[in-house]
């Protein structure tokens, strides 16, 4: 009997022990990934050769300066993937023009932010650029572009680049479709995708320091 009570406690034991790991194995339920900001606490993404392209019509606009700039949300602290890491009220463009559309203005809306979406692939985060909305006003053409941007940030060399092909960003519906003759000889329409050409790279204000990330 004696025997027969230890292997029993043995196998509640086992099973104790088996069903804490499974517990907290990555993908369990309750178990969310995580990744933490330090650095700052100020951001300025500067940006070089950035460029948004109308990918079925094969038409771009660029912007010698576009810039992303404000603060890493909670230094230090844990947040899930998707959740902002850095907050960027703050967007400046200047000098851009389309390739078939001269000179454009482009005007950043709202606050934008900067996420980290899942684990490292050294040396490089997946991440995007969120809450992305710019309106674009050239000759006889103007639209709204939004959406995300999806890329990757090297917090070595503190580069975000976003993704190759369709980057999550499109031109609107509604009232930010394309309007204007130059947009319908162009052929610019709602919903196309837009690929982003260029990249971010992040210069610390005086006072504070690069970005880093981990995963706790």
């Amino acid at each position: 009997m004696r025997r027969l009570a230890s292997t029993a406690s043995a196998v509640v034991t086992s099973l104790a022990v088996l069903l804490a790991v499974v517990g907290t194995a990555p993908g369990a339920a309750g178990w969310t990934p995580t990744s933490s900001a330090w650095g700052g606490p100020d951001v300025d993404l500067i940006g070089t050769g950035i460029t948004f392209t109308d990918i079925p019509a094969h038409v771009s606009v660029g912007c010698v300066q576009h810039d992303l700039a404000g603060s890493i949300v909670n230094p230090g602290l844990s947040r899930s993937y998707g959740s902002a890491t850095a907050a960027l009220p703050t967007v400046t463009t200047a000098s851009c023009a389309g390739s078939s559309l001269a000179s454009c203005a482009v005007t950043p809306v709202g606050s934008w932010s900067l996420a980290v979406t899942g684990d490292r692939v050294p040396p490089v985060w997946p991440a995007r650029v969120d809450d992305v909305t710019m309106t674009v006003e050239c000759f006889q053409c103007a639209f709204t572009i939004q959406g995300t941007i999806n890329g990757g940030f090297n917090d070595v060399s503190q580069v975000f680049t976003p993704v190759p092909g369709a980057s999550g960003l499109v031109i609107a519906t509604g009232t930010g479709a394309p309007a204007g003759t130059m947009c319908d000889l162009l052929d610019l329409q709602a919903t196309d995708d837009i690929e982003v050409g260029g990249y971010w790279t992040n210069h610390p204000p005086a006072g504070s320091t690069p970005l880093r990330i981990s995963n706790p």
